[in-house]
């Protein structure tokens, strides 16, 4: 009579540890191209549906093509929701145990600080398609369509956002009885962590799109496709893109209608837009981009495991050049500082004028100064400092 109740306690326990290990997702907002949805699931850490053809990809590619894509951290299974406001959410937990009651292999891979990652929540998803920030967004991003901006300003990329409602509208359509609906997805580097201001650029390449083992009518299809755009023509042809202007601050995005509609002409201003940054073209970026080219070209020219269809070649950059970043960063140094020291105004004051009497008498010294010896005997002593002529 025991058994099954130590049964029942296992049972909960471990639907207990599943519960307090739930990470819910929100979209990846910086996701420029694609058909399924990117999912944040942490700072450095993005999921999309499960695709086993890919994830093969990621656990046997060679070692020397891993330093051109993002690191494979396992899989994860989520979980449709849908609360009583109409709020619908996806949260993401390790994988079920197997037959033989052990965890799957990827469940070692599970993060230890949920407690952090669970604050990277700030929008929510209605029912209806619509919306719902809960933080201010940290950028805008804008669609760009036919030449026209888009006067509605986005917290996130709106090919995002719309990606992510497809996905949301396929898991609703196959919710069980019980209100749930679970999915495999795998988790993968957020290759955009390491920038403040991520400029992306996706390129679908190759001149054939399908695989060997498309249908009929598949092939028929991306032939077609491959045919009215610059695939045929280039071997390459726009998916989407992101660039940051620092003019107004903003992401302008394209999607791939966009590079659909492209001549070879319109490709080539595409790629000047990319590298162009709202005030001038980032011509300092252009040669380190085709040397890293080079060298993928190399490497996928020696490799014979993979052979690659429809596949994606992302370029990104950092948005913002290192000089100017170091100059905010100084400046809120700066600032903070000067806070700080007007917390106590009267002390601030004081120093203020014994600083300033210091600087006054430093000055005269140097003025009287007969020798170059003499004025470098006072800059050891005295309150500034003292840079030679060059």
């Amino acid at each position: 009579m025991t058994i099954p109740i130590m049964d029942n306690e296992h049972n909960r326990s471990e639907q207990a540890t599943c519960s307090a290990m739930m990470v819910p997702l929100e979209p990846f907002v910086h996701q420029v191209g694609g058909h399924c949805s990117v999912l944040n699931f942490d700072e450095f850490t993005v999921c999309k549906p499960l695709v086993h053809r890919e994830r093969h990809f990621y656990e046997t590619q060679p070692d020397e093509m891993k330093e051109f894509t993002p690191e494979y951290r396992g899989v994860v299974e989520v979980a449709y929701r849908e609360d009583e406001d109409g709020f619908i959410s996806l949260v993401a937990s390790p994988l079920k145990r197997n037959k033989a009651g052990e965890a799957d292999k990827d469940f070692r891979t599970w993060p230890s600080n949920l407690r952090d990652r669970r604050r990277w929540r700030t929008s929510r998803v209605r029912r209806s398609g619509s919306l719902e920030i809960e933080s201010p967004p940290d950028a805008v991003f804008k669609e760009v369509t036919d030449g026209q901006d888009d006067r509605r300003a986005a917290a996130q990329n709106p090919w995002s956002l719309r990606c992510h409602k497809e996905q949301l509208r396929k898991m609703r359509k196959n919710v069980t009885s019980n209100g749930m609906n679970t999915q495999k997805f795998i988790l993968l580097e957020n290759l955009t962590s390491q920038y403040r201001y991520p400029c992306i650029l996706d390129l679908k390449m190759g001149t054939r799109q399908h695989g060997d083992d498309a249908t009929a009518e598949k092939q028929q299809s991306q032939q077609e496709k491959c045919a009215a755009t610059t695939s045929a023509s280039l071997g390459v042809r726009v998916c989407g893109m992101q660039v940051h202007q620092k003019d107004s601050g903003q992401f302008i995005c394209r999607n791939k209608y966009y590079g659909r509609s492209l001549t070879q002409e319109g490709f080539r201003k595409s790629l000047l837009q990319f590298l162009h940054d709202g005030e001038s073209v980032r011509t300092d970026l252009i040669q380190p981009t085709i040397d890293r080219l080079q060298q993928l070209c190399a490497l996928l020219s020696r490799q014979c495991t993979f052979r690659f269809y429809s596949s994606s070649l992302l370029i990104m950059y950092e948005g913002q050049e290192e000089e100017e970043e170091e100059g905010e960063e100084r400046f809120a140094s700066l600032l903070e500082e000067l806070q700080a020291s007007r917390r106590d105004s009267d002390k601030w004051e004081a120093e203020a004028l014994q600083l300033r009497a210091q600087l006054q008498r430093t000055e005269r010294r140097i003025r009287d100064a007969k020798t170059l010896k003499e004025v470098r005997e006072i800059e050891t002593t005295g309150a500034i400092v003292w840079e030679s002529p060059r």
